[in-house]
């Protein structure tokens, strides 16, 4: 579980990487005016300065600092003041946390990074695949939001 949560804290991070890497040398090609934004479908309807292009860039480095910093107060935070919840079970409960806190990060990530290739090639918005992103990215919200309920009523039940 370990490898899993490592491998999936790291991907984002090296996949905004070379996003932004890949956007630095499209930079120099990319006309002065470009297309920034997607209407509902799919098309460009907002054309700005080339430097706009930083926008998903912006997006993906707030949401890696944000989650990094929520997961390194999972790994701190005692989930009870008592000792009610075993060690195990509580590492269990952090792992679970931590597992769909990197599976949100990976998916947003993702998603600015195939924004940031549409704006660099300046093509149109395919609606299925953010559709699907979006979807996987609110099951997983939803189920971070189970966790935590589950935290709270284990905290309540064994105080």
């Amino acid at each position: 579980m370990k490898k899993l949560h490592r491998i999936l804290f790291w991907l984002p991070f090296g996949a905004e990487g070379l996003s932004l890497l890949g956007f630095l040398i499209a930079l120099t090609r990319l006309p002065e005016t470009i297309g920034v934004h997607f209407d509902p479908n799919g098309l460009f309807d907002v054309y700005d300065s080339k430097f706009y292009g930083f926008y998903p860039h912006v997006i993906n480095v707030l949401v890696l600092a944000f989650t990094a910093l929520f997961d390194c107060a999972v790994r701190k935070v005692k989930l009870t003041r008592k000792p009610a919840l075993s060690e195990n079970r509580e590492n269990k409960i952090r792992q679970a946390v931590q597992l769909w806190l990197d599976w949100g990060r990976l998916l947003i990530v993702a998603f600015f990074c195939y924004w940031n290739v549409l704006v660099i090639t300046q093509t149109p918005l395919l609606t299925a695949v953010p559709v699907t992103i979006v979807s996987l990215m609110m099951a997983g919200m939803i189920a971070l939001i189970a966790a935590v309920i589950t935290i709270i009523f284990a905290r309540r039940s064994s105080c």
